[in-house]
């Protein structure tokens, strides 16, 4: 696009903080880089690219547009003025970014907890949840049955009455949030119901 137009999308995606910039010659038809900047008031920065550096890699083609992601990616790559396409474009990209809400350097999509600034994304138990947001431990307390999620100070512990009251409760009210419920299936078949409890009555009862 021209730089008049540039400078119009940027305003309309001015507090997206969408980056836009141009690149071009000193042609003097009509304007030289320096022309162009002060007769149209543009904000952007216009890049002198005297030596072909950027044309080299999308082309001679004047006008030739670029829009990258987010994710680094090119999505759109065209000569000419097609100003409601790239529009179009800036758009859908911004609607498919990942944020970054906490603030850590790693993007919601990816973040182990997204809520929590824990940029080294360390998961003691490897369940998936980020240690700095995980209040189940599983792989000391919350394991092989130990559903009640009682320890001593060794992370010694037995499966006894306790664990089943607490998986009944787990599966009458499907309290998916309780810490138990994450080793609640006892069967290994995918779901937490009677069947386990059923399952850990057994272990109770007949202690390996």
């Amino acid at each position: 696009m021209e730089a008049p137009q540039l400078e119009a999308v940027k305003q309309q995606f001015i507090d997206e903080e969408v980056i836009i910039i141009t690149a071009g010659k000193s042609w003097g038809q009509p304007y030289n880089c320096e022309q162009w900047a002060t007769n149209f008031g543009l904000t952007i920065p216009i890049l002198d690219d005297e030596i072909d550096s950027l044309s080299s890699i999308f082309g001679n083609s004047i006008p030739h547009n670029v829009v990258i992601d987010g994710n680094g990616q090119i999505v759109y790559t065209s000569n000419g003025h097609n100003l409601a396409g790239i529009i179009n474009v800036i758009e859908n990209s911004l609607n498919t970014i990942s944020g970054d809400y906490d603030d850590d350097g790693i993007l919601d999509d990816v973040d182990n907890c997204i809520d929590v600034n824990n940029p080294l994304q360390n998961d003691n138990d490897l369940d998936g949840t980020g240690d700095a947001c995980d209040s189940c431990d599983n792989l000391l307390v919350y394991v092989d049955g130990n559903i009640y999620g009682e320890v001593d100070y060794q992370s010694n512990y037995d499966i006894d009455i306790f664990d089943l009251i607490t998986l009944m409760d787990i599966i009458a009210n499907d309290d998916t949030n309780n810490c138990g419920y994450e080793i609640g299936d006892i069967t290994n078949d995918g779901n937490v119901n009677i069947i386990d409890a059923i399952a850990l009555i057994q272990r109770i009862l007949y202690p390996e």
